[in-house]
């Protein structure tokens, strides 16, 4: 018995017994399990004794970072990296996810974070924060299309909607929020709110808008166009494939910068005698230009962009406006109450001044150019003109799906164009006559001695080739040519005509007040306009008639006859 007694004990003494593992389930049981088990080794995480072995198995799929952010911060910080705040990031049912966003001081050793592949002895994984496909939301006024560095707005809660910070709020959680946007129970940065549905949607349907489809020509989109209801824009052509027309020819100065906004262009027919003109370097004007050979003198035609967060220059608008008439068209974010705006901002000030201190006419349109949802329409694109007596004439059209709509301003001038070139035929050939005459009228039998010959025979050939086709081609039908009345009307007065004709097409597609009141003011126009070109014609007659002659004679028979 004893020695069976032995036997056991000897190979309970020779068993290895496995330490069991410790499971670490979140950060926080992590640091706390680490402070104590350095109390008695003191090699760290995984470090053995002789006499102990001790081993942790953390599972990924179940980690938990934990609520508390402290251990993350100063493990970063003993890393010496510059912390500026860790945020423990939640899904949309506000329960906390396994992601940590961390701000860092801008410092050399910043960008080293990246290379960051553990910490608290785990496996992670760093990255940038994925850039939000979502609008820019300002965090003081709560509007959307800027951020709060350049709101120069009253600041509005994002809680309660009323007139101070979000910081400053008292509101109670037992209080429901006020939306700013849509006035509903909800916080203004809510991602389910209608205002912020309709901007993204209206997003998205201009991104399909303006993909390139298959061409349609401008005119007919422009006259598809309506007021109160926008037509569908999807086979719009679009400006690369205007600016690859035979007939118009472009001049641009594409944008320095990744936002959408500060590209500058002009685009005219090729008929049109210009040439492009040199601009110098700007400080923060955004500018092309051409010079407009007209009957009189040359015009130097100007498209500007000044970014709404540059202040406007003086020396920028004194090189480009010189002792040549100049115009200046396009949006230089310069709003004051005496062009008609709504509100005066520190750049209209600045250009009024400018303005009257270089004799610059500021002429700017009657109607709001820009309208953006959720903002007060007003009048942005202006027009600068300086050393020009004729004025210009401006048509808000209440077209396309922009939030600038586009202007047609008028200069009555008359342009010169370009010489064409002279086409060698302008009907159709039969060629077996052209064969005979060039066989006929050739004569290739001669010796060249000199270049005189060479030079002589180059012309006999071309004008050979000339003649024979004039007489093979086939003669076109003599049209009856139309004699017009020397007593035309003036060209402003058709141009009136021709405004109103387009107002009314407009208003009986669309049957809107705008539309209405502008036809109307059209008509008054044209109407009175041709009264006094008929008095005046009546007046100049009455000055011709001579009782001396038979010209009196003939008008008083004249009258009678109608009688």
């Amino acid at each position: 018995m004893d020695t069976e007694a032995t036997q056991s004990i000897t190979n309970v003494d020779n068993i290895i017994l496995k330490i069991p593992p410790l499971f670490v389930i979140n950060i926080t049981q992590f640091t706390e399990f680490r402070q104590e088990i350095s109390k008695t080794i003191l090699n760290g995480f995984t470090a053995t004794a002789r006499s102990n072995k001790i081993k942790i198995n953390a599972e990924r799929r179940k980690r938990d970072i934990g609520n508390n952010k402290e251990p993350a911060t100063k493990e970063l910080i003993e890393l010496n990296f510059p912390v500026k705040s860790v945020t423990r990031l939640t899904n949309k049912d506000k329960t906390p996810t396994p992601l940590i966003a961390v701000q860092l001081y801008n410092s050399p050793i910043s960008p080293d974070i990246f290379k960051l592949d553990k910490l608290f002895n785990c496996i992670i994984i760093t990255e940038q924060r994925r850039k939000s496909k979502d609008p820019l939301q300002c965090t003081n006024c709560q509007r959307y299309g800027h951020i709060h560095k350049s709101c120069k707005l009253n600041p509005r809660c994002v809680k309660c909607n009323g007139p101070h910070h979000y910081t400053k709020c008292n509101k109670n959680t037992e209080e429901p929020p006020i939306c700013v946007n849509c006035n509903e129970p909800h916080p203004a940065n809510y991602k389910g709110c209608k205002y912020f549905k309709n901007i993204m949607n209206q997003k998205s349907t201009n991104a399909q808008k303006y993909t390139r489809t298959e061409s349609q020509p401008l005119k007919n989109v422009i006259k598809q166009n309506t007021i109160n209801h926008p037509p569908e824009t999807s086979n719009i052509t679009s400006y690369a494939d205007i600016a690859k027309g035979k007939s118009k020819s472009s001049h641009t100065t594409d944008r320095d910068s990744i936002h959408s906004s500060g590209g500058v262009a002009i685009l005219i027919k090729k008929s049109i005698k210009h040439r492009q003109a040199t601009i110098p370097k700007m400080i923060n004007l955004k500018a092309i230009a051409i010079i407009l050979s007209t009957d009189r003198h040359e015009i130097k035609v100007i498209s500007a962009y000044n970014p709404p967060n540059k202040r406007i220059q003086s020396k920028d608008l004194a090189e480009l406006f010189n002792e040549k008439p100049t115009i200046l068209l396009g949006d230089l974010n310069s709003k004051h109450q005496n062009c008609g705006c709504q509100k005066t901002n520190p750049n209209g000030i600045r250009l009024l001044k400018i303005s009257s201190e270089q004799r610059i006419i500021i002429s700017p349109p009657s109607q709001p150019t820009f309208q953006r949802p959720g903002r007060q329409p007003d009048i942005l694109d202006i027009v600068l003109i300086s050393n020009l007596p004729i004025d210009l004439h401006h048509l808000v059209l209440d077209e396309l799906d922009s939030d600038h709509v586009p202007v047609i301003s008028t200069l009555y001038e008359q342009t010169k164009s370009n010489h064409k070139i002279q086409k060698l035929f302008n009907a159709p050939i039969i060629w077996e006559a052209f064969r005979e005459n060039l066989d006929k009228n050739l004569n290739n039998h001669k010796r060249y001695q000199n270049i005189d010959d060479i030079t002589k025979s180059i012309e006999h050939i071309t004008e050979t080739i000339k003649t024979s086709i004039t007489h093979a081609q086939i003669k076109p039908k003599k049209h009856i040519k139309v004699k017009h009345s020397d007593d035309s009307l003036p060209f402003y007065v058709q141009n009136l005509i021709k405004d109103k004709h387009k107002a009314r097409k407009i208003w009986q597609r669309t049957r809107s007040e705008g539309v209405k009141r502008k036809l109307n003011q059209l008509t008054r126009r044209v109407k009175w306009e041709l009264d006094t070109l008929r008095f005046n014609f009546y007046r100049a007659y009455l000055g011709k008639v001579n009782p001396n002659d038979s010209s009196l004679w003939l008008a008083t028979k004249r009258i009678l006859k109608g009688t």
